[in-house]
């Protein structure tokens, strides 16, 4: 957990700064796994779940004032990844 807000929004910035490389390989990974017919169609369902899950973030920030409770908040769904970890 960050002491500061400052030291959040570095760690943030750096994390968000490599995103975009993930995000664009994922498109690529999911439209290669498709004939060419549907790579439109499945490329704008990768966008489509990435563009609401960030209005569902804007929600819960909107909801939960506190940003230390917001980062536990929607960081709490991958702690149920862990359960399912061999």
């Amino acid at each position: 957990m960050c002491l500061t807000f400052r030291l959040f929004l570095t760690l943030r910035g750096i994390a968000g700064f490599f995103q975009g490389g993930v995000y664009i390989t994922l498109y690529v990974l999911v439209t290669e796994f498709v004939g060419p017919k549907d790579r439109g169609f499945v490329g704008t369902l990768v966008w489509i779940f990435y563009t609401s899950s960030l209005m569902l973030l804007s929600g819960l920030a909107y909801g939960i004032r506190k940003w230390r409770t917001l980062s536990i908040v929607i960081s709490a769904p991958a702690f149920l990844l862990l359960i399912f970890w061999r």
